[in-house]
């Protein structure tokens, strides 16, 4: 199992704590209005749960690891498809206020830590 995700949850709770932002964690289909307060407990209960059954399907019994550059090819396919699909003035603006942050990603396999912005 993974012991480093971060789940929904724990994202709600550390806006909640440190941060002077309210968190509005969704599920698939839910409407909301963008304007009232949210109640993060169906949501945390159903990411909770998903979670949960994805974390204990059963595993392959042959385990790949995947080489740096193998994972650099896929992530440049990857941010290259959501640059296509999305405006990128207001993805460059997002970066820019710091919405989408430098991520430090920890490579078990490769024992490795790497970092995406």
């Amino acid at each position: 199992m993974n012991d480093s995700i971060n789940t929904p949850e724990k994202a709600v709770k550390f806006i909640e704590r440190y941060t002077n932002s309210n968190p509005y964690l969704m599920i698939p289909f839910e409407c909301w209005n963008g304007l009232n307060k949210k109640d993060n407990d169906r949501s945390i209960t159903y990411w909770n749960n998903a979670y949960k059954i994805a974390l204990n399907w059963k595993k392959l019994d042959k385990k790949r690891v995947y080489s740096l550059e193998e994972l650099k090819e896929a992530c440049n396919k990857m941010t290259k498809q959501v640059k296509l699909r999305n405006n990128k003035l207001v993805l460059y603006l997002l970066c820019f206020v710091k919405i989408f942050p430098k991520l430090n990603i920890r490579i078990k396999d490769l024992n490795m830590i790497v970092s995406f912005s």
